[in-house]
Formats: C-alpha cells, structure tokens, sequence
C-alpha cells in the first residue's frame, strides 16, 4: 500500500494529435512529484520529492529532456 501519492510510482505518455501513444516514460515512486509537473520551451520541468516542503512559497524543478526515437 502507498501512503500518498508521492510513492507511487508513475508515468508520462507521448500522444500525437490522433490521440495514438507514441511513448511512455516511467519514473520511479519517491523521486518526483507528478502533480508538479510542466512542460514549457525547456523541457518537461519535474519536481524532485527532495525540492518540496509544505508551506514553502517558491519551489525549484528539474528540467529534463528526452529523446523519442521514431518521431
């Protein structure tokens, strides 16, 4: 059982515009906060568990960016 929703584990999935997977990347339970996740012009900006605490009023992210074969 998972305590919240910070130890489970997740995924982001690449769609194209027909609505057909073209990727799925999978990260880990207790390493990013999947509710703080964006995508902007520098990539997928996650937050690390290890950045977050209740009550703070900035925050800081990791910008990761990935490489799909096939598109």
């Amino acid at each position: 059982m998972y305590n919240t929703i910070r130890e489970k584990p997740f995924s982001i999935q690449i769609i194209d515009t027909n609505l057909n997977l073209m990727a799925e990347i999978p990260f880990e339970g207790h390493s990013y906060i999947p509710a703080h996740a964006y995508i902007d012009k520098h990539g997928f900006l996650n937050m690390a568990i290890n950045n977050y605490k209740i009550g703070d009023t900035s925050y800081s992210y990791v910008i990761q960016k990935f490489e799909i074969h096939g598109l």
